[in-house]
């Protein structure tokens, strides 16, 4: 249910954009640094957490490596877990990033590409 709604709203971003970017590029383009700044920091933010848990987690292993014998092996299997975890979520947040910011840049560049097409003879 909240992935319909989710990538409705993505899809109904994407639209509005696209839409204000070919018949406004004017607005669009005093909108593209505030919405670039607020894309970039919240991916900063994002990959700071996924580090950090990164972090966390292999010193938490570093930790339970060292009582191994005592320590049953389920506890480091379980933190090692979240290393990868969070290892694959900072890859998807890095490749989310750039694909939007490749697509935003795409539209920035929208009425040059608009003005240097020739219609075809």
């Amino acid at each position: 249910m909240i992935e319909t709604i989710a990538s409705g709203l993505v899809l109904a971003m994407v639209s509005g954009l696209t839409f204000i970017a070919y018949k406004h590029p004017a607005g669009f383009g005093r909108l593209f640094f505030p919405i670039a700044n607020v894309i970039s920091s919240v991916a900063i933010g994002l990959c700071a957490r996924a580090l950090l848990e990164i972090a966390f987690a292999a010193s938490i292993i570093s930790h339970l490596a060292k009582d191994f014998p005592t320590r049953p092996m389920s506890d480091i299997a379980q933190n090692a877990s979240t290393v990868v975890d969070s290892l694959k979520s900072f890859g998807f947040v890095v490749t989310i990033y750039l694909v939007v910011m490749a697509y935003l840049f795409f539209l920035r560049q929208l009425p040059k590409i608009l003005d240097s097409t020739t219609p075809g003879a």
